[in-house]
């Protein structure tokens, strides 16, 4: 008894610590939506799977240790996966496709963190049972079941309150020849195509050989200006239009089919790993992944390091998205290998400079530095590279960005080539090699790597006529640039009329430029009239959109 009430003091205190910790989140990331909601109270959160096929339960778990010093971390890393729950003292049996080797992930769920005791599981394969002991909590354990002969069901009991079971991860089942083993899809946040293009030496040599037998697009236009609403472009093959993810703070969740849905449903282990903060399950970027490990801020060794873990532990057929953040924050302090690149007056520091800063245009102090740090990524990436090559020789590879950067340029459009235009490219199925100059919308990303994968299109991607960028941002004027080969059309509505769903009766602003100079206004009466009228049907559609999704 006396044991009893000495614990009681220490939980009191941790639960009020926690509390105060919990006020001091929301009051200094008052606009921020976690998983777990109650991000320092609960170490995780079960929550509904957005997933059209698979589980319908989904876990968010630590990825690291959680003790009292890193609970409030914000950017800690953690993981998300598909579960059965199972209670205390209950035995569940899991069905299996035909196998002898699997893996398992289980974890002990224990919200309060402060049982350290190991507790038992029992595994039961036909006549054979096993019992463990395991010791972490909040964490999942990946075990490996290796089988004799094909099992079709394993059999599960735990003492401890509850545990979550993930979904079987089989290593003995590949798919058919004609699909790659492996498809890896690698996205590099703010890598512009004008920033590589503006060097006057091959900054990224490893990256450039990897693609030298495939197709690298120099003409490709991001959906938006910023990650956001660009990258669920990508997901979904969709225009902001359509989709409707582009609200910070809303965490509206992606409902459109995905690429990682149609490659799931395909026989393929899908995950992302990505250092992203946008990238998570709050705006639905885990729909149709069956792990998703969420690092935000993490380098590209971090990135890479856990890519080429899950290679080696799951094997089979992968589809790997990898979401890597060097390039974005190119202008904090970088690794000492980059910075001894620079020289010292590209260390002056400039205010008002961030990223997403419109007041001040070309930098080339920072364009410096951003040179170096796509060396050094480039570095990085050649490891990996190695590794695909290792794993799949035929596997298909696509690299790209989300938007630009506002540094390389004196264009103060908000859609200009600078920021829209961004790296493109992919290889395998004897695709390449082939240096496009075309013109191309990166929503094509989904279409692309399906058909490079002898898979059916089911994201029914249409090239239309003209790219067309758009800024949808809250309290912010909307654009438009629509594109060919030869003009840009910007186009302006102003936030009020947005805001109220004028449809008809509102205010714009449309100017025809020089697609390769686009600083220079034209006058091209026909062209100009035909590019507007898509730009108002854009507009409109939006509209309607809105209303509708708005109604419901």
């Amino acid at each position: 008894m006396k044991i009893q009430l000495k614990k009681i003091p220490k939980k009191i205190f941790y639960w009020l610590v926690f509390i105060i910790y919990d006020l001091l989140v929301k009051v200094v990331h008052s606009d921020r939506k976690t998983l777990p909601k109650r991000f320092v109270r609960d170490l995780y959160e079960v929550y509904p799977s957005p997933d059209l096929i698979g589980p319908l339960t989904k876990i968010v778990m630590p990825y690291v240790e959680v003790d009292s010093f890193n609970r409030h971390d914000l950017n800690r890393p953690y993981e998300v996966l598909h579960i059965d729950l199972l209670k205390p003292d209950t035995f569940s049996k899991i069905q299996l496709l035909p196998t002898c080797d699997f893996i398992l992930p289980i974890a002990l769920l224990d919200k309060s963190g402060d049982d350290d005791n190991p507790k038992s599981i029992q595994l039961n394969q036909g006549d054979q049972n096993t019992s463990i002991y395991l010791k972490f909590k909040n964490r999942f354990h990946y075990l490996p079941i290796k089988a004799k002969t094909e099992i079709n069901s394993i059999g599960i009991k735990s003492t401890h309150d509850l545990i979550a079971i993930g979904a079987p991860i089989y290593r003995d089942i590949s798919l058919n020849l004609n699909k790659p083993k492996l498809i890896v899809h690698i996205f590099v946040d703010a890598l512009s195509q004008i920033l590589i293009d503006s060097c006057a030496e091959d900054i990224m040599p490893a990256t450039k050989s990897f693609f030298d037998d495939g197709i690298t697009f120099t003409n490709a236009y991001s959906q938006a200006d910023w990650t956001l609403s660009s990258m669920s472009g990508v997901f979904t093959g969709k225009y902001t239009k359509d989709h409707l993810i582009y609200h910070p703070r809303n965490g509206d969740r992606i409902k459109d089919l995905t690429l990682a849905e149609v490659l799931s449903d395909s026989g393929y282990k899908t995950s992302l790993i990505s250092a992203v903060p946008k990238l998570t399950p709050v705006n639905g970027f885990d729909k149709g992944f069956s792990r998703c490990v969420v690092a935000p801020f993490k380098d590209a060794n971090y990135i890479i390091n856990e890519a080429i873990e899950q290679l080696d532990a799951f094997g089979g057929n992968q589809y790997l998205f990898l979401g890597l953040f060097d390039v974005h924050e190119s202008y904090t302090l970088q690794p000492i290998s980059s910075q001894v690149k620079n020289r010292v007056s590209d260390f002056n520091y400039k205010s008002n400079n961030s990223s997403k800063n419109l007041t001040k245009l070309y930098d080339a102090e920072r364009l410096a530095m951003c040179a170096n740090t796509l060396t050094h990524l480039d570095s990085k990436l050649e490891r990996l590279f190695d590794k695909i090559k290792d794993y799949d020789k035929d596997a298909v590879v696509l690299l790209h960005s989300d938007h630009g950067v506002d540094f390389i340029t004196k264009n103060s459009q908000r859609l200009s080539n600078e920021r829209e235009k961004v790296a493109l490219m992919i290889k395998g199925g004897n695709l390449g090699p082939v240096n496009n100059k075309e013109i191309r919308e990166i929503r094509s990303v989904p279409s692309m790597i399906l058909a490079a994968s002898n898979i059916k299109d089911k994201m029914k991607y249409v090239k239309p006529s003209f790219t067309i960028t758009e800024s949808l941002y809250p309290n912010q004027e909307y654009e438009l640039a629509i594109r060919d080969n030869r003009h840009v059309l910007f186009f302006q509505v102003p936030w009020t009329d947005l805001y109220k769903r004028e449809i008809s009766d509102y205010q714009y602003r449309a100017t025809l430029h020089n697609v390769n100079n686009e600083l220079e206004e034209i006058e091209d009466t026909e062209i100009f009239k035909t590019m507007l009228s898509v730009a108002k049907a854009h507009y409109s559609e939006l509209i309607n959109n809105l209303i509708a999704f708005e109604s419901h």
